[in-house]
């Protein structure tokens, strides 16, 4: 990072913004996150979004697939080196949104407003959409925290404070489930750190956060936060977060629940006010009603693609289904079969294979890890990575697992608690 602060470009061309949008096996939470933001971002033209996402299994990913059709204006990339997709993804930006999965947008809000914060005011290190006068509890620390002094900046609704001297989520500068940033600012960094996902992202652009101590000693937000991440389930397995614990609203039960056609009811958090960055909400479920031209434009779409006939028919069947039609999917394949009775076969397979992959879906096994720690605020960050690649390791050998973390703390008497603290914040 340049030691010099970001030059006054009040007066430079428009800036140049890329949406990150972290995801993990959580199509249906996603599309949801996606929906709110362009209903509440009013120049959401003016920025290019990109997901990148992972998945434990083809049931998931079949989904992300589908989310891309649904999706057009997003760019969906499939991860396969996380700190090389980062990089890819944001170079030649100016400036770049953090988001996560589980995030759900309340408030209308333009991105023009925020990145010029970060143009005109060099000691501004971001711009965050999570924070606000109403954000007085902290999730992740199960607490109350205490509002910083803010200022307030042209216009009116925009706060500045000092991030250095502030505790819980306003001491926290470096999320990547809401914060707007400087490319400038973010990339030497970033290029240096040792991370594999955005939990481990997050946890190392923390321990570094000292590096921006003098130049960009404040953050901005709205008066009202415009956005809050509802942890109501956990797919990381990288660092221990605190999140909901509702079976039916784990990923696979909502993975079940999009494979149904369901989608999420955003504009039940239309002016909804969170009381901190993170809030479990109780979610609402619609399935939308497909229009004949809607129904006629995708199936035109399809039939009039370069794919082969098979898989049509499967696209097809995916279709239907998003659309609630459920006896119009089932008969699919039955009419394919009047004209391509050779493939009677293939269609069975591939009904094998779904039901076979729904039922290992069912019956993930538990993996638990216990760490005690003592005195060893020093080496535990390293140990939780070490897991976690052990987990993943573990995953590339027998499939889909339920890992689990926990570290007990033995009275240490260094900062170890700090750091564990450090570790569970801002989980996506």
């Amino acid at each position: 990072m340049s030691q010099q602060p970001t030059q006054n470009l009040k007066h430079s061309k428009a800036s140049t913004i890329t949406g990150i949008i972290f995801s993990k096996d959580r199509a249906l939470q996603l599309d949801a996150g996606l929906r709110s933001f362009f209903r509440h971002c009013q120049d959401h033209d003016t920025i290019s979004i990109k997901i990148i996402y992972t998945c434990s299994s083809n049931f998931f990913a079949d989904q992300y697939q589908e989310l891309s059709r649904e999706h057009q204006k997003c760019d969906f990339v499939k991860e396969e080196d996380f700190k090389t997709d980062l990089i890819a993804a944001i170079k030649g930006a100016e400036h770049t949104l953090f988001l996560v999965d589980d995030n759900i947008f309340t408030q209308n809000f333009t991105i023009q407003e925020t990145t010029q914060q970060l143009i005109n005011n060099s000691e501004v290190l971001a711009f965050s959409l999570r924070l606000g006068r109403n954000t007085k509890e902290c999730y992740i620390l199960n607490t109350r925290q205490p509002l910083p002094d803010f200022t307030t900046n042209a216009p009116g609704n925009i706060l500045h404070f000092n991030w250095t001297s502030a505790e819980g989520d306003f001491g926290f500068p470096l999320d990547v489930s809401s914060s707007i940033y400087r490319v400038s600012d973010l990339m030497p960094l970033v290029q240096r750190l040792d991370f594999h996902d955005p939990n481990t992202l997050e946890l190392y652009l923390s321990h570094h956060k000292n590096i921006y101590e003098k130049i960009a000693p404040k953050l901005a937000c709205f008066n009202n936060s415009v956005t809050f991440c509802n942890p109501v389930n956990i797919v990381n397995t990288s660092c221990i977060c605190r999140a909901g614990e509702r079976q039916e609203y784990s990923s696979l039960e909502f993975a079940k629940l999009f494979a149904q056609g369901l989608r999420i009811d955003i504009e039940k958090f239309t002016q909804f006010i969170p009381g901190g960055c993170h809030q479990e909400a109780e979610l609402s479920f619609f399935k939308p009603q497909a229009t004949a031209s809607s129904l006629q434009q995708s199936t035109e779409k399809i039939l009039n693609s370069s794919e082969d006939d098979f898989e049509k028919a499967l696209h097809l069947t995916q279709t239907f289904i998003k659309m609630g039609l459920k006896n119009d999917a089932d008969n699919v394949f039955s009419t394919y079969l009047k004209t391509h009775p050779e493939d009677r076969e293939l269609v069975e397979a591939v009904t094998w294979w779904q039901i076979k992959e729904h039922n290992n879906e069912t019956s993930r096994p538990r993996i638990s890890v216990i760490i005690p720690a003592h005195n060893c605020a020093a080496t535990i960050s390293d140990s939780l990575t070490s897991v976690s690649r052990a987990f993943t390791f573990c995953e590339s050998i027998v499939g889909p697992i339920e890992p689990e973390i926990v570290v007990v703390d033995d009275n240490s008497s260094d900062n170890t608690k700090q750091v564990l603290q450090i570790s569970q914040q801002n989980c996506p």
